[in-house]
């Protein structure tokens, strides 16, 4: 099996997916009302989604590599969305949370580049090491960030 490794440019694609996504929280309200497509979500409710779950990632990443064996729990996007409100969340605050998350996540890839092999354990997935998350987090973000794009196109 290949050893886990960290792609040397995924700091530079997660600052540009946030630089993308930044000014996606000040669209004109009747825009943030659109849906990606019919029964989806809408673009402000894949907004707060993208904010929140950068929130589980970093707390991911905290416990990973600061305690053996962490048991990272699975979480329930719908749900999240339904019973926090994501309808009516404020988008300044979702931003902000956002912007300062991903600042975190950041700075734990550059600290912690050569620790890609340290894993921990969720609820669902089993094992995941250090570069399992982060390239999660890469491809949850640009996901999401392509649903809210086209709803607000």
């Amino acid at each position: 099996m290949a050893k886990p490794t960290i792609p040397a440019t995924i700091v530079r694609t997660l600052r540009e997916l946030r630089d993308r996504t930044v000014p996606l929280f000040d669209a004109p309200e009747r825009m943030l009302a659109a849906r990606y497509r019919k029964g989806g979500w809408t673009a402000r409710q894949v907004l707060v989604h993208i904010s929140d779950i950068e929130t589980v990632f970093l707390d991911r990443m905290r416990r990973l590599l600061a305690q053996d064996k962490a048991l990272l729990m699975a979480m329930d996007p719908d749900g999240w969305a339904d019973r926090l409100a994501y309808a009516k969340r404020d988008l300044g605050v979702a931003q902000s949370q956002f912007v300062a998350a991903r600042s975190s996540i950041i700075e734990l890839i550059e600290m912690h580049r050569g620790e890609a092999a340290r894993f921990a354990v969720h609820s669902e997935q089993g094992k995941l090491t250090f570069a399992d998350v982060v390239t999660k987090v890469e491809w949850h973000h640009r996901h999401h960030l392509e649903q809210a794009e086209a709803a607000l196109a």
